[in-house]
């Protein structure tokens, strides 16, 4: 059996392979180039608004809206960029274009599209009696 002795240290064939060549690659003046760009230019926005699908959520408070009055504006026409599952995702910049396109208009339905319920007519179906 061989014995270690723990005050040696042990050789890395990998570790040495690998400063060897890195030791190499930063003598070279394409790698140092590179290296200067990369650490001295302003990293790129990976994801922007822009470029990414914005939940109901998301959208209602880019736009400054609530989120029903999303759920209207789709019914008016918004467009939905996607279905993710049951959610529909949306594209910021087309919907701010749709809107502006559309210009200010109400988001409520029209009083004819809303049901009218006269309160007697319910108390008297359920069998109460209104207090008089």
């Amino acid at each position: 059996m061989k014995t270690v002795d723990a005050t040696e240290p042990t050789r890395n064939p990998l570790g040495e392979f690998l400063g060897a060549a890195f030791a190499f690659a930063l003598r070279q003046p394409e790698v140092i180039a590179a290296i200067r760009e990369v650490t001295t230019s302003k990293p790129p926005e990976l994801v922007s608004d822009g470029d990414r699908l914005l939940a109901k959520r998301e959208l209602a408070r880019k736009l400054g809206v609530s989120p029903s009055t999303v759920d209207r504006l789709t019914r008016d026409g918004l467009p939905i960029a996607a279905h993710v599952g049951d959610a529909r995702r949306f594209d910021l910049a087309a919907c701010r274009a749709w809107l502006a396109a559309r210009g200010k208009k109400a988001t409520k339905a029209p009083a004819s599209a809303r049901a009218v319920v006269d309160v007697s007519d319910v108390i008297e179906a359920s069998g109460l009696k209104a207090a008089r």
